[in-house]
């Protein structure tokens, strides 16, 4: 069973066929060289709720989303997949190209927020440590 997206009933699924899993799957794999001194200045767990079709923060009847937990709190960083919701300090909820644009460093965080691009709920100024990123844009970049 999906969870409810404003107002729309959205199954979950593994996130195939998406950039978002392109993108966790180089993160898991950059992190454990270059996680420690993110995750020194970051200090925050997101959870990422991830959806295929529609755009900004409006999935659309056929929308299908998956979840990812991105630890920067704890030793050099971890990514995992989940198949629900779990409690963390920032929850994004967005389209998968949104969120290709955010991790990739094409846009900024807080300014998509502000501008309705997506939701985040939670402790809301942490959206500007996703910038802490940086020195990891190009390599996934490079990926997709």
């Amino acid at each position: 069973m999906g969870e409810m997206a404003n107002d729309v009933e959205v199954p979950t699924f593994k996130g195939e066929g998406t950039k978002a899993k392109v993108i966790f799957e180089e993160l898991a794999r950059l992190l454990p060289t270059h996680g420690e001194a993110i995750v020194s200045k970051v200090q925050a767990v997101f959870l990422f709720k991830v959806f295929n079709h529609g755009v900004y923060n409006r999935p659309t009847a056929q929308s299908q989303y998956a979840f990812w937990v991105l630890d920067l709190k704890n030793g050099s960083g971890t990514v995992r997949q989940t198949d629900k919701s779990e409690p963390c300090d920032l929850m994004f909820f967005g389209s998968d190209d949104n969120f290709e644009n955010i991790m990739t460093g094409l846009q900024n965080p807080p300014v998509e927020f502000f501008r309705g691009h997506f939701v985040a709920k939670g402790k809301s100024y942490l959206l500007a440590k996703l910038r802490e990123l940086k020195p990891l844009h190009a390599d996934i970049r490079a990926k997709l």
